[in-house]
């Protein structure tokens, strides 16, 4: 977990949306995740809703609300990419990595 002076050294003059949506993709690329912390703080300190940020937030594949690797492997599961050995790839990778998809490392 980050501390609370490092969540507050990324943050920028301003407000609204768009500089809280700023802080949290910059929250995202140094720890790889959100925080409920760094949405707690961006809500405050921008002056934009808590549940409308972790809605931009959740539903975005952007960003992350639980802590993940520092690398993202993403395996197409689409129909047309499972016709073509999609699901035959992930296991492999599964197999290979020793972890599930979903799964991370760090």
């Amino acid at each position: 977990m980050p501390a609370a002076g490092q969540l507050e050294a990324w943050l920028d003059a301003g407000h609204g949306s768009s500089y809280a949506q700023g802080y949290l993709r910059r929250v995202q690329a140094q720890l790889h995740w959100v925080p409920r912390e760094a949405l707690t703080l961006a809500s405050e300190h921008y002056q934009v809703s808590l549940a409308s940020l972790y809605e931009a937030v959740s539903f975005s594949p952007l960003f992350s609300l639980e802590p993940r690797g520092e690398r993202v492997i993403e395996v197409c599961q689409g129909l047309s990419c499972r016709e073509v050995g999609g699901a035959e790839i992930l296991k492999a990778f599964e197999r290979l990595s020793g972890l599930k998809a979903g799964q991370s490392s760090s």
